[in-house]
């Protein structure tokens, strides 16, 4: 390939959100079903004239290293910085980065790019120190978009091993072959595939909590002291097996007392992976998630969503909560009109 790879939309799906960040769309692209041979490809657009103005490829010289996310959009923060997650190489043992010995290509990794015109399109990058076998057993680290915790440096991310990853911004690390103490902290989410987004939120005493929730397992929830994050409270309920697990948002007046709550959404009783299910919609106490609120079926005939729509978490805006479903239909949520 010799680093030059023309763009092949037959190949190629644009998985993750839209990212708007100082007038440019930003748009992720991956693999129809790991069908070879794909990449992964960040472009940019001017969102007034729509003329592309970026163009990144993750494997120039290799193959495969999709932006995914389960549907996550790329993360910025405020100097205009992107943060992408990346999925595997080839499944051959070897993986397909080789950032770490000198080259350009990257898989199974966190990205931190300057989508500038000028300067090197890489800032900084992590590559955890296990990717080869991540990679060959299907592990991808990108099966979760990276969260900026607001308020600090902090950049978080979840795989599809069930691990959660803590970095630095300002110091990704690159690769240590031994180890990952280069970042601030991995450490077990869940018991499988982590999709979405970890979320977090300051609560009214000032905690910095985060809230996962993985296939085949209950929500976790994590609260920042000493430096690290530890375990906090857990959900009541747990996602039925098989795929794909929660998909999280919060809503919250600031973190004012009695406002956060946490929007949960997943299949209601089955596997969703290659099939049509019912879904659910929850709502827990953010401040306090083994509290559930309220849920889409305590009154099926007035709220019940219909069929589960994968990696598509809630929306909450001007005091309703929007959900895609495969129904058909995006069903809107708000408070009764009162008596």
């Amino acid at each position: 390939m010799n680093g030059v790879v023309t763009f092949n939309q037959k190949m190629q799906l644009q998985r993750p959100g839209l990212l708007l960040d100082e007038g440019i769309v930003f748009l992720g692209f991956g693999s129809h079903a790991i069908v070879e041979p794909y990449h992964g490809w960040l472009l940019g657009y001017d969102a007034k004239t729509l003329k592309q103005v970026f163009v990144f490829n993750t494997t120039p010289n290799g193959s495969e290293g999709s932006i995914w996310q389960s549907g996550q959009g790329p993360a910025a923060d405020a100097d205009g910085t992107i943060y992408v997650s990346l999925g595997n190489g080839p499944n051959t043992g070897i993986g397909d980065a080789d950032v770490q010995k000198g080259g350009s290509d990257y898989a199974d990794c966190l990205l931190k790019i300057n989508p500038k015109p000028t300067g090197s399109p890489i800032i900084d990058y992590f590559l955890p120190h296990d990717f080869a076998e991540m990679s060959q057993g299907d592990r991808d680290f990108g099966s979760s978009g990276p969260m900026l915790f607001p308020g600090t440096n902090l950049v978080i991310s979840g795989s599809k091993e069930g691990d959660i990853y803590v970095a630095d911004r300002s110091n990704l690390g690159h690769f240590h072959p031994n180890d990952d103490d280069q970042i601030i902290q991995h450490f077990m989410g869940g018991n499988a595939h982590i999709h979405g987004s970890v979320i977090g939120w300051v609560t009214p005493n000032n905690d910095k909590v985060i809230y996962v929730w993985s296939e085949e397992d209950y929500m976790h929830s994590f609260k920042w002291q000493d430096g690290k994050f530890v375990p906090w409270i857990t959900g009541p309920t747990r996602v039925p097996d098989g795929m794909p697990g929660g998909f999280l948002s919060i809503s919250s007046d600031g973190n004012r007392a009695g406002t956060g709550i946490l929007w949960a959404t997943h299949p209601l009783n089955t596997d969703g992976n290659w099939a049509t299910v019912v879904g659910l919609l929850q709502a827990f106490d953010a401040s306090d998630p083994s509290k559930e609120l309220w849920n889409s079926r305590q009154n099926p005939t007035r709220d019940d969503l219909g069929y589960f729509a994968k990696f598509c978490p809630p929306t909450v805006v001007n005091g309703k909560v929007y959900l895609a479903t495969f129904s058909r239909q995006v069903v809107v949520y708000g408070l009764l009109p009162k008596n």
